[in-house]
C-alpha cells in the first residue's frame, strides 16, 4: 500500500512536469509562427542627430550694394526634393549627390546689388551665380551658387504635419551663425499660407530651414510678429518644392523685384491708397517750368504692396489715365487695363521677363542713370540722376549747351524723409 501511494504521487509529478512542459513548448511554438510586423518604424533622429544633419547644408546669405557694402543678411540652405527638381528640361536636375541650389527668403535681396553665401562648417564664402527660382507672394527665392555644391536637405510634406509636432529651427539670428532652437507647431494658418511656430527666430533667421524630426525641411523660416512673444512664421515647404526653377536673374534685378510698389515709394505700414497733388513739370526745356495745370494722382495697392490700380486727373477731375492690374498666383503682375483721355482702351499681358524689365526700370538704387534729350529751344541737354542704396535721389546734375550746369542735392534722414534740398547753378 505504502508502495503504491508514493508511486501515484510520483506519476503525478511527471504529469504535472510533462504537461507543464507541453504547455511551454506550445507557446513558444505559438510565438514562432505568429507573422513578423513588417510595417518600418519612424526613423527619428535625436535633437543631437538632427542639429549636426542640419547644420552642414545651412549657409549665411549676404547682399551688399553697389560698392560691394554689406547691405543685408539672411539664412539660407542647400535643398533637394524627391525626383526631378524641377519638371522643365531645360532645368531638370536630378537628386542625386550633391546639390548648388539654395533656398532663402526673397525679402533678404531687398535693393541688392550683388551678394554671397558663407558655408557655416568651414567658413568658406561664394559667389551668387543667378536667381533661379522666385515667388512674390510666399516671398521665396532659390539661388544658384558658383564653384560649391553641398549635401542638400530633403523636403518633407508640409501637408502632413499637425499642432503641438515637434520642430526645430536653424538659421543666423543677429548674425549668430548656426544658431538652433526647439518648438512646436502652433497652429496652421491656411488662409495666410503659413506655419505658425513658437521657436525662436530673430532678424537673420530668415531664410533659416524649419525642419521635423527626421530632419526633412517642413518650412523656410519668414518673419515675426513684433511686439509678442514667440510669434513666428515659415513658408509650408510644398510650396518650395512645387516653385518652377527657370528664372535666369541677376541679384540687382532680384533686389528689384523684392521691393513692393509701396516700398519703392517710401511707404510704410498698412498703406492701401495715395493721393497726391503736383504741378506738372516739363523736363524737355533746359529750365524746367511748372505747368499751371495741377495734377491728382491716385494709387491703390493690394496687401502685398504692389499697386493694383492708377488714376491721374487733371483740371476739371478731367481723366488723364486710368490703369488697372492684375497679378498671378505669384505675385507678379499678369494683366494691364487701361483707359486713355480720348476714351480708348487698352490691355497687355505680361511676361515674367517684361515684369523683370518694368520693374529693374521703375526702380533704381546705387546707381546713377545717365540720358540726352534736345529742350524745346533746341539746346542740348546732358542729364546724369544718381539713387543712394535706398533708392534716394541724391544727385541731378544737367548740363546744356550753352554752358549752363544746375546741380540739385538732396538729403534725407534716417527715415528716408527729405530734409534738405540745395540747388547750384553753373560754377560748381
Amino acid at each position: 500500500m505504502k508502495f503504491i501511494k508514493i508511486w501515484n504521487i510520483s506519476h503525478l509529478i511527471l504529469i504535472i512536469l510533462f504537461l507543464s512542459s507541453f504547455s511551454t513548448n506550445g507557446q513558444n511554438k505559438r510565438q514562432r509562427t505568429q507573422p513578423i510586423d513588417k510595417t518600418p518604424t519612424q526613423s527619428f533622429l535625436t535633437p543631437r542627430q538632427i542639429a549636426e544633419k542640419v547644420s552642414k547644408s545651412v549657409v549665411l546669405v549676404v547682399t551688399q550694394d553697389a560698392d560691394g557694402e554689406p547691405l543685408a543678411q539672411g539664412s539660407g540652405f542647400f535643398y533637394s526634393v524627391s525626383g526631378l527638381l524641377s519638371t522643365n528640361k531645360s532645368n531638370a536636375q536630378l537628386v542625386t549627390g550633391k546639390t548648388n541650389l539654395v533656398a532663402t527668403n526673397l525679402h533678404v535681396f531687398k535693393r541688392a546689388w550683388q551678394g554671397y553665401i558663407k558655408t557655416l562648417n568651414d567658413g568658406a564664402t561664394y559667389k551668387i551665380k543667378q536667381i533661379v527660382g522666385i515667388d512674390l507672394l510666399r516671398d521665396l527665392c532659390v539661388l544658384e551658387i558658383q564653384g560649391i555644391s553641398s549635401l542638400p536637405l530633403v523636403l518633407g510634406n508640409s501637408n502632413e504635419i499637425a499642432v503641438s509636432d515637434d520642430i526645430y529651427a536653424i538659421g543666423n539670428p543677429k548674425g549668430l551663425e548656426g544658431s538652433f532652437s526647439k518648438g512646436i507647431v502652433s497652429s496652421i494658418r491656411q488662409k495666410q499660407g503659413l506655419i505658425q511656430i513658437d521657436a525662436a527666430l530673430s532678424s537673420g533667421s530668415s531664410g533659416g530651414a524649419v525642419v521635423n524630426n527626421r530632419g526633412e525641411v517642413i518650412g523656410v523660416a519668414v518673419s515675426s510678429l513684433s511686439g509678442g512673444q514667440n510669434l513666428n512664421f515659415a513658408v509650408p515647404s510644398n510650396y518650395l518644392a512645387q516653385l518652377p526653377l527657370t528664372w535666369q536673374a541677376s541679384v540687382n534685378a532680384t533686389g528689384a523685384l523684392a521691393l513692393s510698389g509701396k516700398e519703392d515709394a517710401g511707404l510704410s505700414g498698412p498703406v492701401h491708397i495715395v493721393v497726391t497733388k503736383q504741378a506738372e513739370i516739363d523736363n524737355s526745356k533746359d529750365t524746367p517750368v511748372e505747368a499751371e495745370q495741377i495734377i491728382d494722382t491716385r494709387i491703390e495697392y493690394n496687401e502685398m504692396g504692389n499697386d493694383i490700380k492708377y488714376y491721374s486727373y487733371g483740371e476739371n477731375n478731367k481723366i488723364r489715365m486710368e490703369m488697372t492690374i492684375e497679378h498671378d498666383e505669384r505675385g507678379f503682375r499678369s494683366y494691364g487695363y487701361w483707359t486713355l483721355p480720348d476714351g480708348r482702351k487698352g490691355e497687355k499681358k505680361y511676361t515674367d521677363a517684361e515684369n523683370l524689365a518694368l520693374t529693374v526700370n521703375s526702380r533704381s538704387y546705387s546707381i546713377t542713370q545717365e540720358s540726352e534729350y534736345t529742350s524745346a529751344n533746341n539746346l542740348k541737354v546732358k542729364k546724369a540722376v544718381t539713387y543712394d542704396r535706398d533708392g534716394h535721389e541724391i544727385e541731378d546734375v544737367r548740363r546744356v549747351s550753352d554752358g549752363t550746369v544746375r546741380k540739385i542735392l538732396t538729403k534725407y534722414d534716417e527715415e528716408g524723409r527729405e530734409i534738405k534740398k540745395l540747388i547750384f547753378t553753373n560754377g560748381i
